[in-house]
């Protein structure tokens, strides 16, 4: 099967790391800022919107694109995480591994898939390569087209965060499946040392805002987590709790 890989991007035009990890990625950009990324960008397909919010972004880019996956700007390696010794993929290799879980998420009846949140090898389980249930981060996953999955609600206000974890609440309570291949991990960094992107917009109050009006919508499903100091501040902060 055909499927996009389709990199959102904002304020990055120089420096859209993600574009040389995979072959044949399309950038998905405001329109005020087509000129500047196609100056910087001039190998790689670009598409434009007039969205605001990368929530509205995404489900765009969605209903656009139908089959889409949707890679982070600020990826900067594939890892291969499941091996006895660590590995970064090939483009080729990538395109491969995005295509072949697409292909087994249609086979299961299922429409969102994802992989491992950290590429640390020490975090891996062996035991549980695959998993059907969970939270897929937005900065790399898959969407089948034909799903109920949303990345805004009208009335919901995620405050500009979280939209995946709304995504992926919605797939499992539409869908109840979805397909986590955890043997590879596309590495980002910590998002608040970064700029551009959701680096303005990503506070403590807005994810505070964002925790409760997701625990509104699905109440013991979505959990706290702690921090661990030292640890990355924009992964784990809430658990999904599927009751199934």
């Amino acid at each position: 099967m055909e499927i996009k890989v389709v990199i959102p991007s904002h304020l990055r035009a120089a420096r859209v790391m993600s574009k040389t990890l995979v072959t044949d990625p399309i950038l998905c950009v405001a329109e005020s800022e087509r000129d500047l990324y196609r100056k910087h960008n001039p190998d790689v397909e670009i598409v434009t919107h007039t969205e605001h919010g990368l929530g509205h972004i995404r489900q765009w880019i969605y209903e656009r694109f139908g089959d889409v996956f949707s890679l982070d700007d600020d990826c900067t390696e594939v890892a291969a995480v499941g091996l006895e010794k660590r590995g970064t993929l090939s483009p080729v290799q990538v395109r491969k591994v995005i295509k072949n879980s697409a292909e087994i998420t249609k086979e299961l009846g299922a429409y969102m898939f994802g992989f491992a949140l950290l590429s640390d090898p020490r975090m891996y389980h062996w035991w549980t390569p695959i998993v059907a249930t969970g939270w897929i981060t937005g900065s790399a996953h898959g969407v089948l087209a034909g799903s109920k999955i949303r990345y805004w609600l009208p009335g919901v206000n995620l405050h500009g965060v979280n939209e995946d974890i709304l995504a992926s609440c919605l797939n499992a309570y539409y869908h109840r499946i979805a397909y986590i291949d955890r043997r590879y991990a596309f590495h980002t960094p910590v998002c608040s040392k970064c700029t551009g992107g959701l680096a303005e917009v990503r506070t403590n109050e807005a994810e505070e805002k964002s925790f409760l009006e997701l625990k509104k919508l699905f109440g013991t499903a979505i959990e706290r987590k702690g921090y661990r100091r030292g640890g990355r501040n924009n992964i784990g902060k809430f658990l999904l709790r599927l009751p199934y």
